[in-house]
């Protein structure tokens, strides 16, 4: 089974390349040709630029909608079970129930910072890195095809 990241790379590794002449139009073309492919190029390269950017923002919000409902599941959990765990312990411990209930709700804050702590590391707020690599590549070589004497 693929990662999210991997099944975007796969996807875009996957897309046929449009038809064209390497590396660069032969001077028998004529300039409305290279033009003409220029804008073709771009255009399909704007395209999987949208589809990469929508693919990984997908799959950045599901790993951080995952991890919301796992933090809401185990706050709901955690406080229905220690209701239960804590009257059975104030009332079993044979010491006045102030000290047991006191002890109990320290142990409970310490649990509650620790899942915190780790359900905030899970989440991921993060920009599209892949994207905006592939971004900077593009960049590169629009450059390099509107370079004067590069060809």
């Amino acid at each position: 089974m693929y990662t999210p990241l991997e099944a975007i790379w796969a996807t875009i590794l996957t897309v046929a390349p449009t038809p064209r002449r390497y590396p660069h139009p032969m001077p028998r073309d004529s300039i409305a040709g290279t033009v003409s492919d220029l804008a073709s190029d771009t255009a399909r390269l704007v395209q999987l630029e949208i589809e990469l950017a929508q693919q990984e923002i997908t799959a950045l919000l599901w790993r951080n909608v995952i991890a919301i409902g796992l933090l809401v599941g185990a706050g709901i959990l955690a406080v229905l079970g220690l209701i239960f765990i804590f009257d059975t312990i104030v009332e079993a411990v044979p010491v006045p129930h102030w000290i047991t209930a006191l002890v109990l709700a320290v142990i409970f804050i310490i649990v509650a910072v620790v899942l915190a702590v780790v359900g905030r590391a899970r989440l991921k707020f993060a920009p599209p890195v892949a994207t905006i690599e592939s971004l900077k590549e593009d960049l590169e070589w629009v450059k390099q095809q509107i370079r004067p004497g590069t060809r």
